[in-house]
């Protein structure tokens, strides 16, 4: 039986939907890569300036225990790259008085 070219795409589509494309996963697997840096780096960077591990450590609990960044972190979402990427610049900035 000859099938027409609308059931042979549908029957495309769903013969492989049990293995996601790279496409699709790739993106948001570097953006948790990403997210996870700038969560290292906030810790590097409140630990630099505030002198001491514990604001650095307390810092990093509020920001793993909030809601807004366990939703939105790893999200491919500009403005979730954006404050990764600031928040690892943050650290390189030359602040005063911070030892080099």
């Amino acid at each position: 039986m000859i099938s027409s070219p609308t059931e042979q795409r549908t029957e495309a589509t769903t013969s492989n939907s049990c293995f996601p494309s790279p496409q699709t996963k790739l993106p948001r697997l570097m953006q948790a890569v990403l997210a996870a840096l700038s969560d290292l780096y906030l810790f590097r960077l409140t630990r630099t300036l505030r002198g001491n591990a514990d604001a650095a450590w307390w810092t990093l609990t509020c920001q793993l225990t909030s809601w807004f960044t366990f939703y939105c972190a790893t999200r491919t979402l500009t403005n979730s790259t954006e404050t990764a990427l600031t928040t690892i610049a943050l650290y390189y900035f030359p602040w005063p008085g911070k030892p080099r």
